[in-house]
C-alpha cells in the first residue's frame, strides 16, 4: 500500500472516529477494510453524509446505535451504499420541501391561495348578519 493511501485511510479512520465517537484503534485488518471501502469510490463526505444520517436516525428512534458500528456501517459496502442511496434521497427531499409562508407554499404547489376559507376577526364577526340573527334569536329563546 502507498504512502498516499496510507495516509488516506488514516484520515478517513480518524474521521470515524471523530464522527461517531468510537475511538477504536486502526490494525490491519481495519486497514484492507478501509481501502476496499475507499476503492468502491468512497471518501470523507459520504462518510459524513451517512453518519449524520444515521444519527438523525437514532434520535427519531428509527435506527439502532449498532449502525455506526465499524463493522456494521464501514465493514459491509454494500449496506454502506444502501445507507448512503438513503441519506442522499433524504437531503433531496429536505431540498424539494417548498419554504416560506403557507400562501407561497400553496402557490408553488399550484393550489388556491384565495381567502375564502379565511378566519375573520371577532369585529367582523360582531358586525356580520349572521351575528345579529343569533342575537336576536337568543332574546327569543329567553
Amino acid at each position: 500500500m502507498s504512502n498516499t493511501a496510507r495516509q488516506l485511510i488514516e484520515r478517513l479512520h480518524a474521521l470515524y472516529v471523530q464522527l461517531t465517537g468510537l475511538a477504536i484503534p486502526l490494525d490491519m485488518q481495519r486497514e484492507t477494510i478501509w481501502f476496499e471501502w475507499q476503492r468502491r469510490g468512497h471518501g470523507e463526505q459520504e462518510l459524513r453524509d451517512v453518519v449524520a444520517h444515521l444519527r438523525r436516525g437514532i434520535r427519531e428512534q428509527r435506527r439502532n446505535p449498532g449502525a455506526l458500528k465499524f463493522r456494521n456501517l464501514i465493514g459491509q459496502p454494500d449496506y454502506f451504499e444502501e445507507d448512503l442511496a438513503e441519506a442522499r434521497a433524504a437531503q433531496r427531499a429536505f431540498r424539494a420541501r417548498p419554504q416560506g409562508d403557507k400562501r407561497s407554499v400553496l402557490k408553488t404547489a399550484g393550489r388556491d391561495t384565495s381567502p375564502k376559507g379565511a378566519a375573520k376577526s371577532a369585529a367582523e364577526i360582531v358586525a356580520g348578519e349572521g351575528f345579529k340573527q343569533f342575537v336576536n334569536l337568543k332574546k327569543t329563546i329567553r
